[in-house]
Parts: structure tokens; C-alpha cells; sequence
């Protein structure tokens, strides 16, 4: 009994002391695993030194945005700025472009690359892209007043990974004349109209001018026949190819729609249009701020909209796709940025990322003429003289952008891309000034851009 009783007594010791020793493996694996997120964002040095390199535009632009801000608060950090203006001037092809930003990015090391939405998935499956969702819980970053469909956004972007944050975002809107309004007793525009419902708006001042001095209803800042194009097609989500990249899409109804109704706004003379001559004037004297348009569509820089007018300016959002109505496909994100993956300076890089994401830089960007819309816009409630509701109100879409960008996104040459923007000029033309019938005319035009396109595929 005595022998059973001690071994009894030496199984519970054993007992105990796996259980010690397993806690204590536990915690010093949480141990381990602490240190290892304190290595990822050390503390910034007491001294608030250092040196940031910079992937971006030019250095000039970055300074004036973030840099000079920054350095009120980090005047002993010196930031070096390696631009990518060449690198993309001179690339042709999305490839060849990643291409050339991974040697860069290799070369340089930056601690803060700049980046284009299409750079992010391939730059982030080499390994180049530190993901920020663990830097943010670990330095418990706030990101109140960040819309969570913008976060949403940023992740999507990713594949489902934060990668990128952007300080700032753009849109377009529809700046308009209240007082021509008002003195025609013509109902106000509103937020989220269709293009129908704009066109017709529009429709109602082409009666009011004369032969010598027309009134128009809406115009472009830059008034080129095919942006007009481009504005209804990337509105409901129209493709210029196929999603497999095998056949154009022009001679569809979608496009057939589009033309119809862009032709008959010029015919009716609703839609101010101009040749290129006049586009190269002072942008401070458009017909916008010369009384001439009562409505206009522009980003939002109080400069360039009023000019020398001193009549009241409104504003409303872009025009939606009914079936999509709280979607904005004309806004994004100019800025976006990631922290290198293989920096040795991720805590100030991420100094920079978060300054710039600041509340404190979401008020300055807001204000005065050269208005930028910041991505901390939770509490934003003017927007240069304007109401912020037409540029917060609605959300992005992962395929937004400025209406170029419904050519710009598909993966061909310059060379090609250029024959189509040639093509929806001269196709437009055709059907305003020649009576071509759309359905005619779209034929014929899909049938000459799919001869190049296959010229362009055999070379």
C-alpha cells in the first residue's frame, strides 16, 4: 500500500510539473510573439531623427502635400523623395510598367511607395507590400471618421489585405449657376440625378439664348465631344472589350444608348462643345464663369470654377446609374500608399502614412482654393464655399475613376488606345454633323478598331 501510495504521489508531482513547465512554454511564446510585433514598429527614436525615402510623382508635389506639413512636426527628419515621373512617361504597357517600378523599387528600397491601384496586387505577390492591418492594432490607430466602405475599399484593392491607405480622394460634381437658375425660374439641379434627368435640365437654357449669344445647358470643363462619351459609358459600368479581352464591345446596345444620347444633347444644343483651340485659353475664363453654361462638370478647385464671377455656385453629386444609386463611379484615390515590405524604417514610415491620415491634415487639405478632399471625412462639412454632402455622400466603386479611365484600365498600347479615342471623336462627328445613324455608324466602327486590334495582336 505504501509502495502504491507513492507512486500515486510521484504521478501527481510529474502531473504538476507538466503543467508548470506548459504554462510556462505558453507564456513565453506569447513573450516571443509580443516582441515580435514590437520589432515590426519599434518606438521612433527620442531624438526624432531619420532619414524617410519616398517613392513618388515628383518631389516637388509630395512636399507641398505631405512633406512640409510633416516636417513642423519631425524637423529633424530628412525626406528624400526618388520620382517616378520618367518611369511612367515612359512606359506603354501595365507590364512593362510594374516591370520597371519592381527594378526601381529594388534599387532605391524606398520606406513609402506611391502606387497605382493595378501595381498593387502584383507588387504585394512579391513580397514588396508590408500589410497594415497588424501595424494599425499595434500602434491602436484611429480611424474614426474613415467611412468603413472606404476601408472596405482598400482591402478589396488588395485581395482582401490592407495593403495601401490614401490620405486624399477625388471626384467630380456639377457645379451650377443658382442665379440663372433662379432668374428662369428653372427647379434647381439635385443629387443623384441620371444623365436623362441632366440632359433634360440642361434642355430648358438652349431656348433662352440667341443666335450671336447661346445659352447652354452644360459643358465640361475641358468641353471635348468624347469626354461627354466617356462620362455616360463609365456611369453604367460599360466595358470598351470583353471581359476575356477577345472582342470590342462598341456595336452593343450600351454603347448604341450612349451615343444617342450624347448626339442629340449636341444637336439640341444643350451640350456646350468646342474644337481644341479654346481649350488652351486661361481655364479662369471658361464659358462656366462667364455666364454662358449654367451647369458644369469639374473636381472640386474653386479657382478654376468660379474664375472672375461673383454669381452663387451650387453643387450636387455626379449623375448615378438608377440601378446603382449611392455609388459614385467617378471618385477615387489619387495617393495611394503602401510601406515597403523589406524597409528598415517602417515605424517612420508609418509616421508619415498616419500623419498624413491625421485629422489634423483632413482639415488643412479642405480648405482654401486648391481644395483636396480628405479620406478622413467623417466630420467634413465644407468643402472650399460648398456643402461637403455631394462629395461624401456616396460611395466608391472598386472600378471608379475619371471617365478616361474606362479605356485607360484595358490592358492596351498607347498606340491602340489612341485609335479609339480617335474613333469615338470621329464616330460622334458623324452622327451630330452627318446625320449617320448610330446603329450605322457603331458597326462600322467596331468592324475598323477589331481589324487594328488584331493588327496590334500579330505584332
Amino acid at each position: 500500500m505504501r509502495v502504491s501510495s507513492w507512486r500515486n504521489r510521484a504521478r501527481k508531482m510529474i502531473m504538476v510539473e507538466m503543467y508548470c513547465v506548459g504554462i510556462i512554454v505558453i507564456l513565453l511564446f506569447a513573450s516571443g510573439c509580443a516582441q515580435g510585433k514590437n520589432t515590426l514598429l519599434p518606438d521612433h527614436p527620442a531624438e526624432g531623427e531619420g532619414m524617410l525615402k519616398v517613392l513618388y510623382y515628383d518631389e516637388q508635389s509630395f512636399q507641398q502635400k505631405y512633406g512640409d506639413f510633416f516636417s513642423k512636426k519631425f524637423p529633424r527628419v530628412q525626406i528624400h523623395v526618388i520620382s517616378t515621373k520618367t518611369l511612367q512617361e515612359d512606359s506603354r504597357h501595365e507590364q512593362l510598367e510594374i516591370e520597371e517600378l519592381t527594378r526601381l523599387i529594388e534599387q532605391e528600397n524606398p520606406d513609402l511607395i506611391w502606387l497605382q491601384d493595378n501595381h498593387i496586387i502584383p507588387l504585394a505577390d512579391k513580397g514588396m507590400l508590408q500589410p497594415l492591418d497588424v501595424i494599425i492594432e499595434q500602434d491602436q490607430f484611429d480611424l474614426t471618421g474613415i467611412p468603413d466602405n472606404t476601408m472596405d475599399y482598400f482591402r478589396q484593392k488588395g485581395g482582401g489585405i490592407l495593403y495601401t491607405l490614401s490620405p486624399t480622394y477625388t471626384t467630380q460634381a456639377i457645379y451650377y449657376n443658382a442665379d440663372l437658375f433662379k432668374a428662369h425660374h428653372i427647379d434647381l439641379p439635385r443629387n443623384q440625378m441620371t444623365w436623362e434627368e441632366l440632359f433634360s435640365l440642361a434642355s430648358r437654357f438652349s431656348e433662352l439664348g440667341t443666335k450671336e449669344e447661346p445659352v447652354y445647358g452644360l459643358s465640361l470643363h475641358v468641353p471635348v465631344t468624347m469626354m461627354n462619351l466617356l462620362y455616360v459609358a463609365q456611369t453604367d459600368n460599360l466595358r470598351v472589350i470583353d471581359a476575356r479581352g477577345e472582342k470590342l464591345q462598341f456595336d452593343t446596345e450600351g454603347w448604341r444608348r450612349v451615343f444617342h444620347l450624347v448626339a442629340e444633347a449636341i444637336k439640341t444644343g444643350t451640350l456646350y462643345t468646342s474644337g481644341p483651340e479654346v481649350t488652351a485659353k486661361n481655364l479662369l475664363e471658361n464659358p462656366f464663369s462667364q455666364g454662358r453654361v449654367a451647369m458644369t462638370i469639374k473636381e472640386p478647385s474653386m479657382s478654376s470654377i468660379r474664375g472672375s464671377s461673383t454669381f452663387e455656385i451650387g453643387v450636387v453629386t455626379m449623375p448615378i446609374n438608377p440601378m446603382q444609386p449611392d455609388i459614385n463611379p467617378f471618385l477615387y484615390y489619387p495617393d495611394l500608399f503602401a510601406i515597403h515590405q523589406r524597409s528598415e524604417n517602417k515605424r517612420l514610415a508609418w509616421e508619415m502614412l498616419s500623419y498624413m491620415l491625421s485629422p489634423e491634415m483632413a482639415k488643412t487639405m479642405a480648405q482654401g482654393w486648391a481644395v483636396r478632399l480628405p479620406t478622413r471625412n467623417g466630420d467634413l462639412k465644407q468643402v472650399g464655399e460648398w456643402s461637403a454632402e455631394p462629395f461624401t455622400m456616396l460611395k466608391p466603386s472598386l472600378h471608379g475613376g475619371p471617365s478616361y479611365n474606362i479605356v485607360e484600365r484595358e490592358n492596351f498600347s498607347e498606340s491602340f488606345k489612341n485609335e479609339i479615342y480617335g474613333a469615338l471623336v470621329e464616330t460622334l462627328d458623324e452622327i451630330v454633323n452627318n446625320n449617320r445613324q448610330v446603329e450605322e455608324a457603331l458597326a462600322s466602327m467596331q468592324e475598323e478598331l477589331e481589324v487594328k486590334l488584331e493588327q496590334e495582336r500579330n505584332k
